[in-house]
């Protein structure tokens, strides 16, 4: 496939390292002369040197033929216009790397909609995502993933005073919004229909929308549990967006910042986190604050060298797990042999997306579920007979559900009501051997 990265700075050099060394026809377009000359130099690619938001440029690099266009420079407002133009010039799909989550805050008016661009990444909110769901449950990472942080997936633990007991799915008064995914008895992975019955020690997960979910969840919880403590080191964007993603009711987090107005910002933004200010990576400071009590001590900041020499110094006081953010992705794999728990590259995971989304076929299995008994599915609706119809008129194999639907820049929980439209992306629940039918029954 004919794809086309606009900046060859760090991300925008990996990506496409690693798309070229998958045989794709890659063409960089770099405004800086010497370090386009330098990249012909070392990789496999086209180089095209100029601006990203140029129409002159784009063409010289073929976007009129292009099936994929990344534009992935340290400038977001280029990223957008590059995206939007490349797409009206002819690009298949294009994507936009956007860091700043100004572009995402506003429900009521998408930028990624407005300027028609197909997707708008962020490596850092990935990275978050990652982070998170390590810490909550490593399975439900595909979801999320999926969903951009636009939802959630909460297990919950049906304990043997709760009210909901010997009750049918139906009768629970379940938000719209908010779904249960799948039912945990002993070994058996069980994917509901309104008619499963919960019982004593059942683990569920629910899937829906953060405020939603977190709410509805409350009504399972049948006295208090024992929050865990994480403790994270450096206070920036990563930091920020993997905070927001941890219930103050099951985590009890410190932040540790330099910066002093860095703190006050993280005082203000973040009220149930405790800020402190001052060098994480002194022993005394990491001792007078009982770091060693962590369940999680997770070290964010720019600089890998620090990220792992303090990680490493927290598992030898005796934190429990440390997960370490990684700028370089060639370090990833020495971390286990380290002794640290988890390493987290924003670079890795965004080449992981890209490489995803260009692999032939619309279907794809994003997760196990069940031992192997069940995965998620992703599947791309082109089903025109079904176009309009509503997902209860819709027959699906036995122990099959529909989780989310993805249209356009939104995101959806669907309910019985709810009709498919063209190019909807489903992410489905099913037991493996029913995913050939579900690619027949939604597929062309």
């Amino acid at each position: 496939m004919r794809v086309i990265i606009a900046g060859a700075g760090e991300v925008g050099t990996y990506i496409a390292e690693r798309i070229a060394e998958e045989q794709h026809d890659v063409t960089v377009i770099e405004i800086d002369m010497d370090r386009a000359e330098e990249l012909s130099n070392t990789l496999d690619v086209h180089v095209v040197c100029g601006s990203a938001s140029s129409i002159e440029v784009l063409k010289k690099a073929g976007v009129e033929k292009c099936h994929l266009f990344l534009s992935l420079t340290s400038d977001e407002e280029v990223n957008i216009v590059s995206a939007s133009v490349a797409r009206k010039l002819g690009s298949d799909k294009t994507i936009a790397r956007v860091d700043n989550p100004v572009f995402r805050q506003y429900p009521k008016f998408s930028y990624q909609n407005h300027f028609g661009i197909d997707e708008m990444f962020s490596p850092k909110m990935f990275a978050a995502l990652e982070i998170a769901s390590f810490i909550r449950n490593p399975g439900l990472l595909a979801v999320e993933y999926f969903a951009q942080g636009t939802v959630v997936m909460r297990p919950v633990k049906i304990d043997e005073s709760s009210r909901y007991i010997e009750k049918k799915l139906i009768d629970l008064n379940i938000p719209s919004d908010v779904r249960i995914a799948c039912v945990t008895r002993g070994t058996e992975l069980i994917i509901p229909a309104g008619d499963t019955i919960l019982k004593a020690d059942d683990n569920i997960i629910l899937i829906g929308e953060t405020e939603k979910v977190s709410e509805f969840q409350k009504k399972f919880k049948s006295g208090k549990t024992n929050a865990r403590r994480v403790v994270m080191l450096g206070g920036g964007r990563i930091a920020k967006s993997l905070a927001r993603r941890l219930k103050p009711s099951d985590f009890r987090l410190t932040i540790i910042e330099q910066n002093a107005a860095r703190c006050e910002t993280l005082a203000h933004e973040l009220p149930s986190a405790t800020i402190l200010q001052g060098d994480g990576t002194k022993l005394d400071l990491l001792m007078e604050e009982h770091v060693d009590t962590a369940d999680f001590f997770i070290p964010t900041t720019d600089y890998d060298e620090v990220n792992i020499m303090s990680a490493l110094q927290v598992k030898n006081l005796g934190a429990k797990k440390a997960i370490v953010l990684i700028h370089r992705p060639d370090f990833v794999h020495l971390i286990e042999d380290l002794g640290i728990d988890h390493a987290v590259s924003p670079r890795a995971i965004m080449a992981r997306e890209v490489l995803t989304m260009l692999k032939k076929g619309k279907e794809r299995s994003l997760a196990d579920m069940g031992a192997g008994d069940a995965e998620i599915l992703e599947l791309h609706f082109k089903n025109e007979k079904l176009t309009g119809s509503e997902l209860k008129d819709i027959t699906l194999p036995e122990n099959s559900l529909i989780l989310l639907i993805k249209r356009s820049d939104k995101v959806i929980v669907p309910s019985g009501d709810t009709k498919l439209e063209q190019n909807d992306v489903l992410l489905i629940i099913c037991r493996w051997r029913d995913s050939k039918k579900l690619m027949r029954l939604f597929g062309e």
